[in-house]
């Protein structure tokens, strides 16, 4: 996972500084990618308390002028953990496993203070979810579908280069996916690279 997202950030640092170069004019697409780390809470920490650490995000917009932005984005999330117990029913999970992969429409508002520039970004959309789980005495079960996707963003895009920024970001991801008996949402901590086409 880690190999994989270095290999997308050095693909990215390195194709916008192609683009910088076959350039004079400055164009307003952008594309960027993120290493994600998430931290549930609410229902879902009532059974997965340990932070994750098998996500990333990609996305791509355009930007209307220095403070406006709107994307698509994407992601990957893993979570999976054994000997899981819900309080709530006594169900005891020996193993659990759920993949996701969020595909939302994402608006960005920024300011601009030199090198330094403040977002707020709000997305919707839907996710496509896979979870299995192994259930003491009931056996494995496993399910798929398609469902409805939020996340809330605030992060800070920092110059390092004409046209390349260094990405940090917070954000809320919810999912109206049940893990179990629990509603699937967290935060997750976001370091990446964001760079001009």
């Amino acid at each position: 996972m880690k190999k994989g997202l270095l290999l997308i950030l050095a693909i990215v640092l390195g194709y916008a500084q192609c683009m910088a170069q076959d350039s004079e004019a400055e164009s307003n697409w952008y594309i960027s990618a993120q290493y994600s780390m998430s931290f549930p809470v609410g229902e879902f920490h009532d059974i997965y308390k340990d932070p994750d650490f098998k996500g990333f995000w990609l996305e791509g917009g355009y930007l209307f002028d220095d403070f406006v932005s709107v994307g698509l984005t994407a992601a990957f999330h893993q979570f999976s953990k054994g000997n899981l117990e819900v309080r709530e029913t006594s169900i005891v999970v020996d193993d659990f496993n759920t993949l996701l992969i969020p595909i939302l429409v994402k608006g960005n508002i920024q300011q601009v203070f030199g090198k330094f520039k403040p977002y707020l970004g709000i997305g919707g959309g839907g996710a496509f979810s896979k979870a299995s789980k192994d259930v003491l005495s009931y056996g494995v079960s496993e399910s798929t579908r398609f469902t409805f996707a939020f996340m809330g963003e605030l992060g800070l895009n920092f110059q390092l280069v004409d046209g390349v920024d260094l990405n940090v970001a917070g954000k809320y991801e919810y999912y109206d996916v049940k893990v179990i008996e629990n509603r699937l949402n967290y935060f997750s901590a976001n370091i990446g690279i964001r760079a001009k086409l």
